[in-house]
C-alpha cells in the first residue's frame, strides 16, 4: 500500500514544479503547513494578484460528477458559499496571458 504522507509530499512538489515551469515563484510549506504560522502546502506569488496559498490535493481518480471529461472547466460551490472554479494547466496559462490561444 502506498505511502499517503510520501503520496501527498510528491503531489505538493509537483504542483511547486508547475506553477515555477509556468514562470510563478512557488514553494513548498514546511512541513506540508503543520509547522506553526504556515498555513496550505505550497506558497506563490501571482502576477497582479500577489501571495498564493495552495492547498494540494492527489487522488487516484477524480469524481465523475464534476464533469471533467465533458468540460474544459469546472465552478463549484457549496450551498450559500463561494464559488471555486477548477481548471486544467493550460487553460490557466493561457488565462494569465502566458499560454497560447485555448481550443
Amino acid at each position: 500500500m502506498p505511502n499517503p504522507r510520501r503520496k501527498g509530499s510528491a503531489g505538493e512538489r509537483e504542483w511547486a514544479a508547475l506553477l515555477r515551469e509556468l514562470g510563478i515563484d512557488a514553494r513548498r510549506v514546511p512541513l506540508s503547513g503543520a509547522a506553526p504560522g504556515w498555513g496550505g502546502d505550497v506558497v506563490s506569488v501571482l502576477p497582479r494578484v500577489g501571495k498564493v496559498v495552495w492547498q494540494v490535493k492527489r487522488r487516484k481518480t477524480l469524481p465523475t460528477w464534476m464533469g471533467l471529461d465533458k468540460a474544459d472547466a469546472v465552478a463549484l460551490r457549496a450551498d450559500r458559499g463561494e464559488w471555486y472554479v477548477l481548471l486544467p494547466p493550460a487553460l490557466w496559462k493561457t488565462l494569465l496571458g502566458g499560454g497560447t490561444k485555448h481550443e
